[in-house]
């Protein structure tokens, strides 16, 4: 593997690495530093770590979302940033970088008279969960409108003041 790289790298092919963070396996943020730099040595551009998307039988490897935050503000402190990679999390309405243009609005378990920045008849219980997670994306209506004339705003986002959509994240784990 490390000589098919280098031979990518000697002839000037950029390459780019995408993970997804597994509960026991690399939500360690020494083990990531470890990773991204010998990536790095080889030519290879730490690029995105994704928050794994809650698929049925893959719960134990799902990392809590405030881990996952923890690790990426952890990696800032510690290292260059030419070894950090994009914190992204899938959300019902595309892939948002967290803590770039994006910021988690409000994160807690389900209690009786939650607030929530979504209408009440928006309201909708994250599959599988109690917890509930917001996230305010760089993203407005006039994005999607740009490629499909007809995109409505779906029931499970709201607007905030600014325009930007605000998200229910699916599932979240605290």
């Amino acid at each position: 593997t490390i000589r098919a790289l280098l031979l990518c790298t000697q002839n000037n092919i950029p390459l780019y690495s995408q993970t997804v963070m597994m509960k026991g396996i690399n939500d360690d943020p020494e083990i990531l530093i470890d990773l991204f730099r010998k990536l790095r040595q080889l030519g290879v551009e730490p690029y995105a770590i994704y928050q794994a998307d809650p698929l049925q039988g893959t719960e134990y490897f799902r990392t809590t979302l405030k881990k996952f935050q923890a690790i990426r503000k952890y990696l800032r402190a510690h290292v260059s940033t030419r070894i950090i990679p994009k914190f992204i999390v899938d959300t019902r309405i595309g892939k948002v970088e967290l803590g770039a243009d994006s910021e988690i609005v409000i994160m807690k378990r389900r209690s009786r008279g939650e607030t929530s920045p979504l209408p009440r008849g928006k309201r909708r219980g994250s599959v599988g969960s109690d917890n509930i997670v917001y996230i305010k994306t760089p993203f407005t209506p006039k994005i999607y409108r740009s490629v499909n004339k007809s995109w409505k705003l779906p029931e499970y986002c709201s607007l905030d003041k600014d325009g930007s959509i605000i998200v229910e994240y699916q599932d979240a784990q605290l």
